[in-house]
């Protein structure tokens, strides 16, 4: 249908469904071109947006991934742009490495660009977690001292609606996934770091969440729970952060106008 847009337009079809993680990998396989742009079907890049990433990528040789705003938007409500903390511009990567590893990953997936060398230097997205192939990969990139730059310009438009992979509560795929990586990669990685407190942090919300899998009667309690999450000195912050509104989703991610 829009073939006479593009120089190259080719369908890849999979008898199976591998997830986010096996159809990206499938896609750089047959890229060609020096530059991976992943877009979903239902989100949209503004006019100008390869061209803001390819002229900064031109601009910087040594960047090899960066990741500008995003513009969220649905039919009914108006959100304002969202920008991954500014501080991480300032970072090097191994701050960047640590501080994914604390807590988890504030750059939007939709709205990252790459250079393809890239992913022949590292490897595609692990297709063991299929749902949540953008945290692995910012791990294992930030760690090989990779740092993941910030283009402070909204290019990228970002549907939200209910039934999205990464909003939707009634389908747990991409939660699912994104707690085995946590248990089976990121908790090693912290034990190797000594980063004590936030292991402790994890170890507790593993052990929670199995508790609460298992249907086990004592465990799955909410008043339980939250006696256990007083011991976690990391639960204690993030929730102090928020009521005064100091962390930074509650400031900046999915505000309405």
């Amino acid at each position: 249908m829009h073939e006479s847009r593009f120089s190259r337009a080719i369908l890849i079809a999979s008898e199976k469904n591998t997830g986010i993680s096996g159809n990206c990998n499938r896609g750089i396989a047959e890229a060609r071109g020096a530059f991976v742009k992943f877009i979903a079907g239902d989100d949209l890049l503004v006019p100008e947006c390869i061209e803001r990433f390819v002229s900064y990528l031109k601009d910087h040789n040594e960047v090899s991934l960066v990741c500008s705003g995003m513009q969220p938007f649905c039919s009914e409500v108006k959100y304002r742009d969202y920008f991954p903390p500014e501080e991480y511009d300032r970072m090097s990567a191994r701050q960047q490495y640590r501080r994914l590893l604390r807590e988890g990953t504030l750059f939007p997936a939709p709205a990252l660009f790459y250079r393809r060398c890239l992913f022949e230097d590292f490897g595609g997205f692990d297709e063991r977690y299929q749902f949540v192939e953008d945290y692995p990969f910012f791990i294992k990139v930030t760690n090989a001292g990779k740092k993941i730059h910030l283009l402070r310009l909204p290019l990228v438009k970002y549907r939200i609606y209910p039934e999205s992979v990464s909003r939707d509560v009634s389908n747990n795929r991409f939660i699912t996934d994104y707690c085995r990586y946590i248990d089976e990669v990121v908790v090693q990685l912290l034990r190797e770091n000594r980063m004590y407190m936030y292991l402790w942090h994890f170890t507790l919300d593993g052990f929670l969440r199995r508790m609460k899998a298992a249907a086990n009667p004592f465990w799955g309690n909410i008043w339980t729970r939250r006696a256990v999450l007083c011991l976690d000195p990391v639960y204690i912050k993030n929730r102090f952060n928020k009521i005064i509104g100091r962390d930074y989703l509650s400031k900046h991610n999915e505000q309405q106008l």
